[in-house]
């Protein structure tokens, strides 16, 4: 069973930026993404967890083991940064083999050990040649490999697919699938791409200005943002501000505009809500019977290839919904007409403001 990555307390100040009491547990085995915006603290993160900052406070934990007094080389770290960071006047073979150089190792198992991760990765045809003349998407395979010949106890990778075109991002995301399938390492991903957090992760940590707001699956920080930070940064889009009051034992949620939406929540006061494009239904007609028909106008349709994302303004909120082709074009409706949106109660989720 592979050793977990538990992080208690972390702490820590570079130039003005903080980390602020960072607690993570990433499970033994677990593929874990990091997402957040830009200086958000997830690189400094990562570096901190291998050892190369000196913490303010907090503690980090391989497996039972504490590493947080121990050298980077000793605490047993993979490390791929977004940009490869390869030794250019080396070979490939050079190049995955530098990690194993201070390894109590034969040399037919350091070769054994390349030739395992030349065939996982694809390099057998590349041993040779100089880390200069490869593609970005080889470069990266290489550090991949150089960080997994150590065999670490726990594989971070920051941004490892950010320089990749799409077609060179795609190939390698499934290698990396199909790599942590076969091996089994605990890996810790850093990324602000989405696609990446919903294809790789088996849960998500959300960060902001040094500080982690949520974890959990994909799905459940999709579907339940903790804030409307969260909310928006997954691009839910209908993202409101309100007052929630019981009556009749139901709430109902008055926003700012004015307009009352019913929802599924115990909550009461200044509340903040939201719902994703996807979720909210549109007809030309008001639908009968159905909770949360708002009537508005259409603003806005735009093109995303195989849906539409739709917005019409509704007593001053505007209200945004994804709908299909088929589904735009049975509707009938252009810029400028009247529509329904339908936002369901059960699929709009309430969080304190």
């Amino acid at each position: 069973m592979a050793n977990g990555l538990r992080i208690e307390n972390l702490a820590g100040r570079w130039g003005a930026f903080l980390l602020r009491d960072i607690n993570l547990d990433v499970r033994g085995g677990e593929y874990f993404v990091l997402l957040g915006p830009i200086a958000s603290g997830k690189t400094l993160l990562l570096e901190s967890a291998a050892g190369f900052h000196r913490l303010s406070a907090g503690r980090v934990w391989l497996g039972g083991r504490d590493v947080t007094e121990e050298r980077p080389e000793r605490r047993g770290i993979g490390f791929v940064y977004q940009h490869s960071m390869l030794f250019p006047h080396l070979s490939v073979l050079e190049n995955v083999r530098f990690g194993l150089r201070f390894r109590p190792l034969s040399e037919p198992e350091r070769r054994r050990r390349v030739d395992e991760l030349a065939d996982l990765l694809g390099l057998r045809q590349l041993l040779d040649r100089r880390t200069a003349n490869l593609s970005g998407g080889e470069r990266q395979k290489v550090a991949l490999a150089r960080a997994l010949a150590i065999k670490p106890e726990v594989l971070l990778l920051d941004e490892p697919l950010s320089p990749l075109d799409s077609l060179s991002k795609e190939s390698l995301r499934e290698q990396l699938k199909a790599l942590h399938r076969q091996l089994g390492t605990t890996t810790v991903e850093v990324t602000h791409d989405q696609v990446s957090a919903r294809t790789m992760a088996d849960r998500v940590g959300i960060l902001r200005d040094g500080q982690m707001l949520q974890t959990g699956t994909m799905e459940e920080v999709f579907a339940r943002p903790c804030c409307r930070f969260v909310a928006e940064f997954l691009g839910a889009e209908n993202v409101f501000a309100g007052r929630a009051e019981r009556d009749g034992g139901r709430t109902w949620i008055t926003l700012e505009t004015g307009l009352r939406l019913l929802a599924d929540t115990e909550l009461e006061g200044q509340v903040g809500l939201c719902i994703r494009p996807e979720e909210v239904k549109v007809s030309a007609n008001r639908p009968p019977g159905a909770a949360n028909a708002v009537a508005g106008r259409l603003t806005d349709i735009s093109d995303r290839g195989p849906t539409a994302r739709l917005t019409a303004s509704a007593g001053g909120t505007a209200v945004r919904a994804l709908v299909t082709k088929p589904e735009l074009r049975a509707l009938g409706r252009s810029v400028g007409d009247e529509v329904f949106f339908s936002l369901p109660p059960s699929r709009i989720w309430v969080f304190r403001e």
